[in-house]
């Protein structure tokens, strides 16, 4: 039997014969591309987010997706990794009450023309954007917003539903509001600015689970590091605290963390690093040619001679400072408990984002984090713990009409068995037997 019939067959069993994608607007991802999942152990913390459901925003129309702790999106360019996590920031945006250029930038979202944030296929422009969160505590919130027409202007809010356990706590609609204290007989009031959202503003009180949705909500931040603000060279341009969005202040960010940050996992993943740590800039370390700074990331090296082994972010590895940025996320008592990561295999080799997503795995449990990760690299996939029900794999195509499409690949049998036989995941995604888009990049 030849190769590609073997690819075919294995494709079959990993995505349930005869299986086919849905596409158009109406269609859901389903848990695994056709696949029933394999039975998994209990997910050891619960993710804060559940499922996020996106509809009109951008290349995506209609979809939902069922969160876990850990989550990888992968596809190719283009194919809506990042709208994705942009419609969480602006959802997040809107729990925090406004939408703006601003709060948008805060987040990490690209502030865009009005008209392009909105879907259009076929003729067809949507009118709203919607966007729905559900927690894992099972409370709601759903905002259905427009741009407008004038570039930087706030977005105005539609409507605005808020739900806890299958009760509603209150509604907005274009002509009023309501809130449920009581079922039999809601208060009914006027929103005094469509610019502004009720889920952080409105005067009356809402149940814990809904305040703790709207907190892991409008916290949300998408990190993009790039090489030069970690090594301090340049500034960010997205400040934040305690780290900046394209990585600034790192320095100060570890330094206090002491015992926080895991030194002993962390030079696992770094080999020739003995120490690392933060100190103020000093001409052992720095050249004055370089802009001044309170704070640099120092390591120490275990090779080289004592006295001179130690380096500065500007000298040492990128992908040692792309690790500290990740590590400094998931144990900073102060950094977003749910976030994203753009590119997280960027300027890594193959093998160290492999191992880097693993740790990150095991870390989001432990400091009850929930990560969304997207990347280009298929060997990050074998970092992946699929058999934790909290660590999930999506697949981010386009379909024949272009719409963005998210499936999770959820751990099958026939996964598993492809794997006892020494498969990994890496081999199927680039066969072509987990579905996503690959003839766009190989």
């Amino acid at each position: 039997m030849g190769r590609s019939a073997k690819t075919g067959l294995l494709r079959e069993g990993l995505r349930g014969p005869g299986a086919r994608p849905r596409v158009g607007p109406g269609a859901r991802p389903r848990v695994g591309p056709g696949a029933r999942p394999r039975a998994a152990g209990k997910t050891p913390w619960p993710a804060t987010i559940a499922s996020v459901t996106i509809k009109g925003f951008k290349t995506i129309v209609d979809q939902t997706i069922d969160l876990g702790r850990l989550n990888v999106l992968i596809g190719a360019n283009g194919s809506g990794k990042t709208a994705v996590l942009e419609a969480i920031g602006v959802l997040g945006a809107a729990a925090d009450a406004r939408v703006d250029d601003a709060a948008l930038l805060r987040r990490g979202v690209r502030p865009g023309v009005p008209r392009l944030y909105k879907s259009n296929f076929g003729g067809r422009k949507e009118r709203t954007i919607v966007l729905e969160a559900v927690s894992s505590e099972q409370a709601l919130y759903r905002a259905s917003m427009d741009p407008g027409k004038i570039p930087a202007s706030p977005w105005r809010f539609n409507n605005e539903t808020l739900e806890s356990a299958g009760e509603t706590i209150f509604t907005r609609w274009p002509g009023g509001a309501s809130y449920h204290e009581n079922q039999a007989d809601p208060i009914r009031f006027m929103p005094s600015d469509p610019a502004r959202g009720l889920a952080a503003s409105h005067p009356f009180g809402i149940p814990p689970e809904a305040t703790r949705l709207f907190d892991a909500l409008a916290h949300f931040v998408i990190y993009d590091p790039q090489t030069s603000v970690l090594r301090g060279t340049q500034a960010d341009l997205y400040q934040s605290d305690p780290l900046g969005l394209q990585g600034g202040r790192l320095a100060e960010a570890i330094g206090p963390m002491g015992a926080r940050l895991p030194k002993d996992e962390l030079l696992e993943l770094l080999d020739w690093v003995a120490d690392v740590g933060s100190e103020p800039p000093s001409p052992d370390l720095l050249s004055p040619t370089i802009p001044a700074v309170r704070e640099i990331v120092r390591f120490t090296d275990r090779y080289m001679r004592r006295g001179s082994n130690r380096l500065s972010a500007y000298d040492a590895s990128e992908g040692a400072l792309y690790v500290l940025f990740a590590f400094a996320l998931l144990y900073h008592s102060r950094a977003p408990k749910f976030f994203a990561i753009e590119n997280i295999d960027h300027a890594l080799h193959p093998r160290l984002a492999r191992a880097l997503v693993r740790k990150m795995a095991d870390s989001t449990s432990s400091q009850a984090k929930q990560v969304i990760l997207t990347t280009h690299n298929p060997l990050v996939l074998d970092g992946l713990p699929l058999a934790d029900d909290g660590v999930r794999l999506f697949l981010v195509d386009r379909t024949e009409q272009g719409q963005t499409r998210v499936e999770r690949v959820a751990y099958t049998d026939a996964i598993h068995k492809a794997e006892e036989q020494g498969m990994t995941l890496s081999q199927l995604w680039v066969q072509g037997a987990l579905g996503g888009g690959v003839p766009n990049i190989w």
